[in-house]
């Protein structure tokens, strides 16, 4: 993640977006015939007839994602609350928050991705297209808000499961609605008429060490909270007696702690906690914007009644996690992320959830390291603990069972060549924005190459050259994003086609020499970043046979002069093209019409020169053009009042002339929030009322700033660009033009 201060040109691009993925395994998840739920897409939640897909997948706006986890960066969407999905029998409404899913960024838009072939061409005929759309989402939302609360109110087949009240497991939790055995029947429960002795309960808890003395005999801690609750002011009769690791009033105990160490009377829903219910029932039912019903809290138990799944994402959890959780122990999936103000350290008792699969503590303020005993969950499949303040090195040197392992965004350190012959069957590897060091020996891209497809080491310091089997022809991987390291060398020349790799960001580098012409081998490349880097020459013609990139960003580099490359004309699914800084001359080729999928055309600092062509009107799902710092003559084309969905215009630093004054229509140029044009001071070379930029022609400070897209595209989003940002970064002195 980018952690330059951005300006205020943030805006969402509303574009066709690809994954990056197999097709026989979508990013972020796996194809395991045997899963019940995908990894890094969250929970589907079995509900015996139906399944139903968890509140957890729900992804923030990216502007909120980006603005809550970079310090210094602005926070530009209101208020940092995350936006969860609509409760059933809310009559707030949709207030226009509703967030998509996971899947609805990283596979819904299949159509336009790698597996399916073809794009949509966003235009302002698509927008009323999506306008009339939203109008039937919208009647049908309200349909299903009159419909579902009846389907759920209405009774299932009992399948049988026990709902016996004894304090052995296998009862006492009734089947509720979290259970796994596919019944909602609500069976009546038995009601306590008198409380319990208060010592009795501390007793039965010290007796089976559920909690230390110390916290049991201190009335703020939330051990005491919790069995003051229980013994007093919890009415469902269940009794204290069992093994304490069969106990549902043990597991109804470490609960009531969870709730009252995490800040419970202050969660954004109380999720029924502590009614005097099963703890199965303790959940809340929610409908996503893709009308799913997904249910939050304790969302799934087994059939005997033990939970078996528990999440409370984007709940407002505070405090720490109680090592109590332990005794959570048929809990398979523990789902807490997007809690910013859930501090502490993993506690060691999560450490004893042996069965767990999936551990999920994402986006929460998690400090301290890793602890050694987190090589003992043998099961894990996936592990997210992104986007933290967690320090250390990884302490585990295997986890068998692991497919996806997200440390991305904290600050993680060590040589990366330690993951050398670590979980074999790792599949997804985010460690991004930490402080790895060393250098990618062939050895460990070998080993990573037999299983891993998403590997992302971008904003680190690894250093060294690029191993010169990094594209090898028999590699699993799809994604390779090493940008913002401190690699050298040359970019590796291939001999055989590599069918794999989809996304290659090299960006922010010192990678030298030329770009080899066999950069055609990655026949199916959609995503090429080299930007900011050393590289010399001329880029290679071979890469007009690239047919399926979408992105070709080559700024900022050494190449030699001359003109636009006249491949990229057959690049005409190309959405982002920026060949900023690149020693371009001549005139900006009539052929750029061609390229209709554009949605951003940056041409910054070269020295073009002659009229911007009338065919820029093609574009019309153009949102951002930048033409600044050339050598541009003559008005504007009339058909540049064709680009409707313009959100960032910028002509200055040009010679060009005329008015401006029609980008000023708002009914014609609705979303255009920076515009930019040598229209100040007093001498203004063209007219330009409406301009957020006025450059004085004579003033060589005014918007210097660099101008790179920044915020990467990353894994939360399946490696697509959903807005763009601009860094801060000036333009030093001696590269101004004069």
């Amino acid at each position: 993640m980018d952690a330059t201060t951005v300006t205020s040109l943030s805006t969402n691009n509303s574009m066709t977006t690809d994954s990056y993925a197999d097709p026989e395994a979508t990013a972020g998840q796996y194809d395991d015939d045997d899963a019940e739920y995908p990894v890094g897409g969250g929970l589907l939640v079995n509900d015996g007839e139906e399944d139903y897909d968890d509140g957890s997948n729900q992804l923030p706006s990216v502007e909120e994602y980006k603005a809550n986890m970079v310090q210094g960066m602005s926070i530009r969407a209101g208020d940092d609350s995350r936006i969860a999905p609509m409760e059933i029998g809310d009559d707030g409404g949709d207030d226009g928050n509703q967030l998509p899913s996971v899947e609805e960024y990283k596979t819904g838009a299949a159509s336009g991705g790698a597996g399916a072939g073809g794009t949509s061409i966003k235009s302002s005929e698509n927008t009323r297209g999506r306008n009339r759309i939203m109008i039937l989402l919208l009647a049908i939302v309200f349909l299903c808000a009159a419909i579902i609360p009846l389907a759920i109110l209405l009774p299932k087949k009992d399948s049988g499961s026990n709902n016996s009240t004894n304090g052995s497991r296998g009862s006492g939790n009734g089947s509720g609605n979290g259970s796994d055995d596919g019944g909602t029947v609500q069976q009546p429960e038995p009601i306590r008429t008198e409380p319990l002795p208060f010592d009795e309960v501390v007793e039965h808890l010290l007796q089976y060490q559920a909690s230390s003395s110390v916290d049991l005999s201190n009335p703020q801690s939330p051990q005491y909270r919790a069995a003051k609750w229980i013994a007093e002011e919890d009415t469902l009769e269940i009794e204290m007696d069992g093994d304490a690791q069969h106990s549902f009033f043990i597991e109804r105990y470490a609960l009531a702690v969870l709730y009252y160490a995490t800040g419970g009377e202050t969660w954004k829903w109380q999720m029924n906690f502590l009614k005097p219910t099963s703890v199965c029932n303790w959940n809340q039912q929610f409908l996503t914007t893709s009308l799913q019903i997904v249910r939050l809290g304790v969302f799934s138990c087994l059939n005997g009644g033990g939970v078996s799944r528990f999440g409370l994402p984007q709940n407002n959890l505070t405090g720490t996690i109680p090592d109590e959780i332990r005794h959570l122990d048929d809990v398979d999936a523990f789902i807490l992320q997007w809690n910013r103000n859930l501090k502490g350290p993993i506690p060691a008792g999560l450490t004893e959830m042996s069965g767990l699969e999936v551990l999920d503590i994402s986006y929460c303020s998690l400090s301290s390291s890793l602890p050694d005993s987190l090589e003992d969950l043998t099961k894990l499949t996936s592990l997210g603990l992104s986007n933290n303040l967690m320090t250390g090195t990884i302490p585990f040197e295997a986890l068998p069972n692991l497919v996806e392992l997200r440390l991305d965004d904290n600050g993680f350190d060590g040589d990366v060549n330690e993951f050398n012959g670590m979980m074999p069957n790792l599949k997804f590897l985010y460690l991004e924005d930490n402080g790895f060091t060393g250098t990618l020996n062939e050895n460990l891209i070998s080993y990573w190459a037999k299983t891993v497809q998403n590997l992302d080491l971008s904003d680190n310091m690894l250093d060294g050259p690029l191993p010169t089997n990094l594209f090898d022809p028999t590699s699993k991987m799809n994604v390779i994003d090493l940008h913002g390291n401190r690699l050298v060398g040359e970019i590796p020349t291939m001999q055989q086609e590599n069918t794999k790799l989809q996304f290659l960001a090299l960006h922010e580098n010192f990678i030298k020499g030329f770009i080899p012409a066999s950069i055609d081998k990655l026949v199916n490349l959609l995503h090429l970043d080299i930007a900011r880097n050393e590289l010399i020459g001329t880029i290679p013609d071979t890469m007009k046979n690239l047919s399926k990139l979408r992105y070709l960003h080559t700024s900022d580099n050494e190449f030699t002069e001359g003109d636009m490359p006249e491949f990229v004309s057959s690049l005409t699914k190309l959405r982002e093209l920026s060949m900023k800084k690149n020693n371009l001359k001549g005139s900006i080729p009539t052929w750029i019409g061609d390229l209709t999928s554009l949605q951003l055309l940056d041409l910054d600092s070269n020295d073009f020169s002659g009229p911007i062509p009338s065919e820029i009107g093609n574009l019309r799902g153009l949102d951002h053009l930048l033409l600044n710092r050339n050598e541009l003559t003559g008005e504007l084309p009339n058909e540049m009042n064709l680009l409707r969905d313009l959100k960032v215009a910028l002509f200055d630093h040009n010679l060009l002339n005329g008015t401006f004054d029609f980008f000023c229509n708002k009914q014609q140029f609705p979303g255009i929030t920076t515009l930019a044009a040598d229209a100040g001071g007093t001498e203004p070379l063209v007219a330009c009322q409406c301009c957020t930029i006025k450059c004085d022609p004579t003033d060589p400070d005014c918007n210097q700033l660099e101008y790179f897209v920044n915020f990467d595209p990353i894994w939360e989003y399946g490696y697509q660009r959903n807005v763009y940002d601009y860094s801060e970064e000036i333009v030093p002195v001696e590269d101004r033009e004069d």
